[in-house]
């Protein structure tokens, strides 16, 4: 309908004419809703009136902002990630740093010492002069030897006399360092130490055999000097050696010579004075803190981009896509978040730790975690550093365990040399033989003594049955 139909049809209305200004407001509404129906016919979807299909922007146009605004989100809340695992980490650094002292790296290498009384200067020349157990014979020593001392094991000995004569300048000196460096020849020596050992374990009994205790003592107090040069050294390695392939075989010759031999009391006080010598300080705990201080050092090169290769093939799953190598450092800087939190539950397991190695006996159970799954990069990482720990323990307290019965087992015989008699009770070794009477770790207390006829016993305790009814740890003395 046009505008002229309707003021026609309104003219012809039967009323009183309306005022012009009404007239002219129904017409105008008229004519609106008029444009309205039409546009409808149109455009069956209405239009806002604001908008127009002109004004609108294609997706892709959007798309660089939406990216731009979603970038700006994810960098945001890195930087709040990053900032919170660094409030956390310097509280951590500050508590350890506290109760530990420094936590440089450079703080656990061990200090210079003259070399005229270096004992590690000693061990090394004898390395050079040491003749190993020819073919699979070695494996003779970890068993009872046989005696007479069975030929092959006589000429093992022979072989090796100038560098047991070289060892027995060790007793002349009162310091160790042995310089390690990384350098392979380091290593070779340590390695070594096994062969000397074992010849040392050997001579002693050829000595026993002849009826020379005296000389039995100064030979098992090269080995026990040997052990003694690497107490100090930082590194977990040296102090396996010691504890795996030095002294067991000593603490194995002073059974035998405490069972078969009637030593001087002289011999015996030197001894004694040697055994005394490895069981301070705690080499574990030094290893133990020093593996500490150099992960610390390591996540430190981390959070800076500094990562080793290794690392990324440990922590990243070989079954995922391979990781190109030109983005390690990049994604070790992006992921400084994830770094500081993996360093922060590292250094809090080695707390663990070590409280559990300086704490009383016998110690918690502590149970190693259990591995990480494969999507947890973090605990993957923190698992790469701190995996080998858990064993610190055991391995420390069985050695305890091994060199508290032996220094009771000297002090003993040197206790019934002056009296004629064993004591009836452990108590009595203090303070004439023992400065105190060393712990069992597992049970807390003194090793389980009991006087038996002409002889005595002694019990202690180990981390598995093997280790617990080992000759080293179950003493049974005739005479």
């Amino acid at each position: 309908m046009t505008r002229r139909e309707l003021e026609d049809r309104v003219r012809g209305l039967a009323w009183p004419s309306p005022p012009a200004a009404l007239r002219e407001r129904v017409l105008a509404a008229a004519a609106f809703r008029t444009a309205e129906a039409t546009a409808a016919a149109v455009h069956p979807h209405p239009i806002p009136m604001n908008e127009s299909r002109a004004g609108r922007r294609p997706v892709w146009r959007t798309a660089p902002v939406m990216f731009v605004v979603a970038a700006l989100v994810v960098i945001g809340a890195c930087t709040g990630l990053d900032l919170w695992a660094k409030r956390e980490l310097d509280v951590e650094l500050a508590r350890l740093q506290a109760k530990y002292g420094s936590l440089d790296e450079a703080t656990s290498k061990v200090p210079a010492v003259p070399d005229s009384d270096n004992r590690a200067r000693v061990v090394r020349a004898a390395v050079e002069f040491a003749v190993e157990l020819p073919g699979q014979n070695f494996r003779l020593l970890w068993r009872p030897v046989a005696s007479p001392v069975p030929g092959e094991l006589r000429a093992f000995a022979d072989a090796n006399r100038e560098a047991i004569r070289l060892l027995a300048d060790i007793r002349t000196r009162h310091q160790s360092n042995w310089q390690m460096d990384g350098q392979d020849a380091t290593y070779v020596a340590l390695n070594s130490l096994s062969t000397l050992s074992s010849a040392l374990f050997v001579a002693g009994l050829l000595d026993m055999e002849a009826g020379r205790p005296d000389d039995a003592v100064e030979v098992i107090v090269s080995g026990l000097g040997i052990a003694a040069s690497l107490r100090q050294e930082s590194d977990d390695f040296p102090q396996k050696v010691r504890i795996y392939n030095v002294m067991p075989k000593q603490l194995d010759g002073i059974r035998h010579l405490i069972s078969t031999s009637t030593p001087s009391a002289t011999a015996l006080k030197e001894l004694a004075w040697w055994l005394a010598e490895n069981r301070a300080p705690d080499s574990m705990q030094i290893a133990l803190l020093a593996n500490m201080k150099g992960t610390n050092a390591m996540f430190a090169r981390m959070e800076k981009g500094d990562i080793d290769p290794g690392v990324v093939e440990y922590i990243y799953p070989m079954t995922w896509p391979e990781w190109p190598s030109v983005l390690v450092r990049p994604a070790a800087r992006i992921g400084r978040p994830f770094v500081r939190m993996a360093r922060v539950r590292s250094l809090r397991r080695f707390e663990h730790v070590l409280g559990n190695l300086t704490g009383p006996r016998p110690r918690p159970t502590s149970k190693e975690p259990p591995p990480p799954q494969r999507w947890a990069l973090v605990d993957r990482l923190v698992e790469k550093f701190t995996g080998g720990i858990w064993d610190y323990g055991p391995l420390a307290d069985d050695f305890a365990s091994t060199l508290a019965v032996a220094e009771v087992g000297v002090a003993l015989r040197r206790f019934k040399l002056e009296r004629f008699e064993y004591p009836n009770d452990l108590s009595a070794l203090v303070p004439g033989y023992l400065d105190r009477l060393p712990i069992d770790p597992y049970t807390g207390r003194s090793p389980l003594y009991t006087r038996q006829g002409s002889g005595f016993t002694l019990q202690a305790g180990g981390s598995t049955p093997a280790v617990r009814n080992s000759t080293a740890l179950q003493w049974d003395v005739k005479r």
